[in-house]
């Protein structure tokens, strides 16, 4: 399993031929293989992409909610928490 960023405007030419990533290989992913890659680079940067990623998540979450649940309340905002998790509490019911 490896990892190819190409920069915008190159052209590659496929060595082999396929339905994925815009026609530049063939043949099935390795889903297991994947995963594992992206552990290792998440591991490499220090937990920051998933970190960054989750907060962004969490972020955008809780402002919808916000947005379409006026009346919901927040509970422990500012408190330390794990980026994916959020309690709330609606007091219409």
């Amino acid at each position: 399993m490896g990892a190819l960023y190409i920069r915008e405007g190159l052209r590659l030419e496929p060595l082999f031929y396929g339905e994925q990533e815009d026609g530049r290989r063939g043949g099935t992913l390795n889903s297991a293989a994947a995963a594992g890659l992206a552990v290792a680079a998440d591991r490499r940067l220090g937990g920051c992409v998933w970190r960054v990623a989750s907060k962004r998540f969490e972020n955008n979450f809780e402002r919808e909610l916000a947005i379409r649940l006026p009346q919901v309340r927040f509970n422990g905002l500012q408190a330390p928490r794990l980026p994916n998790t959020c309690s709330l509490t609606n007091p219409v019911v």
